[in-house]
């Protein structure tokens, strides 16, 4: 299929640069198979559209302040995504600005060198390591908000805001968005409703933001994202599986 399939016009007001407030007060589209109607709802009717036979996966992962922006020891910008921990002092990262292997990039109170280097994508190695690496990006890095949305709040309440009310595992370099809209009290409704509710963490990576250079989508290549699913979770998604298909196909 020809990647120009994919094009739409989206206009730039129709884009949300702040979060609803309450979460669950966004708006819930909904359509019925069955009959192909769609309807319009807040995301806080879900537990009325639902029904005991439901099951929601959630995914438990937490975004960390991957966006970090520095220099090179020449003087010319660069920013960094952080992807992935190679290994204690070593990280995978998205960069954007001209990086060389062997070139030191500079950030406050933090210097790299990079390892390697691909279209994209470089290995840097830090001048610190473990938990002190980590803490320095927590204070230096920003949330990885979408390039179409410009922020207006400090840093510090978007980390709040760019991360569902159940992450609990750190990993991810961007939200799973869908999940932005859940609330703890309308978790709690949809637990006092008898719906199942099931966790995993996924965490979001290079899959999500690495361009699409091939024209024919399938021939374009999908990275690895790293999860966790427990044999515990696994075994009930299973049975409620096994149960969905009963119901589904009895006569």
């Amino acid at each position: 299929m020809n990647i120009s399939k994919f094009n739409y016009v989206l206009p730039k007001n129709r884009i949300a640069q702040t979060p609803a407030s309450p979460r669950d007060s966004s708006h819930l589209l909904v359509i019925d198979r069955k009959i192909g109607k769609i309807s319009h709802h807040h995301f806080y009717d879900l537990p009325d559209l639902l029904t005991p036979n439901d099951v929601l996966v959630f995914n438990e992962t937490k975004v960390i302040p991957a966006r970090i922006i520095g220099k090179k020891n020449t003087g010319g910008k660069v920013e960094i995504l952080l992807n992935k921990e190679i290994s204690p002092d070593t990280w995978e990262v998205i960069f954007g600005g001209k990086l060389k292997v062997g070139s030191i990039v500079i950030f406050e109170g933090l210097v790299g060198k990079v390892l390697e280097l691909g279209n994209y994508i470089a290995k840097i190695q830090f001048n610190k390591s473990g938990s002190a690496l980590k803490s320095t990006f927590e204070k230096l890095g920003k949330t990885p908000l979408p390039p179409y949305i410009v922020p207006q709040d400090p840093e510090s309440k978007i980390r709040r805001q760019y991360q569902t009310v159940y992450a609990r595992l750190e990993g991810s370099v961007a939200a799973p968005t869908a999940g932005l809209h859940f609330t703890r009290r309308l978790l709690e409704k949809l637990k006092s409703r008898g719906i199942q509710t099931e966790y995993l963490t996924l965490h979001v990576g290079l899959g999500t933001f690495a361009p699409v250079k091939e024209r024919e989508i399938e021939k374009h290549h999908i990275h690895s994202e790293y999860f966790e699913l427990s044999k515990e979770t696994a075994n009930r998604l299973s049975d409620s599986l096994r149960v969905s298909f009963a119901l589904l196909t009895y006569p």
